[in-house]
């Protein structure tokens, strides 16, 4: 959705011309913009985890390691890159993914499945 308003920026300061100010229609072209465009950039790699994981018809056990490995380094590199309004945000999900997703890669099962999987091996 987010990635939606970025693309059609006409439409969105047609629609807030409507219901605001002339001033807010200015905002939204500076800083907000560029807080929409960060939050893209920190929850896109979410996206294509979730695209990687959430299969019916086929395994998906041997993904887990490699989206959280990925996870945790797309996240590192746009910290390191010092985000103006996503700082926070960054960090948080640096946090949850640390607390929620790194305890999978203990399992001797996930990393036997990445491990056998063509795609990954022992990489």
């Amino acid at each position: 959705m987010i990635k939606s308003v970025l693309k059609d920026t006409s439409g969105v300061n047609s629609a807030i011309r409507l219901l605001g100010t002339k001033q807010t229609v200015e905002e939204l072209k500076g800083m907000e913009m560029t807080m929409l465009k960060e939050v893209v950039q920190v929850l896109e790699p979410f996206q294509e985890a979730m695209s990687h994981v959430e299969g019916e018809t086929i395994v998906t056990l041997s993904c887990i390691a490699p989206v959280v490995f990925g996870l945790e380094h797309s996240l590192k590199l746009f910290i390191e890159n010092k985000p103006l309004y996503c700082f926070k945000l960054a960090n948080a999900l640096q946090s949850s993914v640390k607390k929620r997703l790194r305890p999978f890669l203990e399992r001797i099962d996930v990393i036997a499945a990445a491990a056998m999987d063509p795609r990954f091996k022992l990489a």
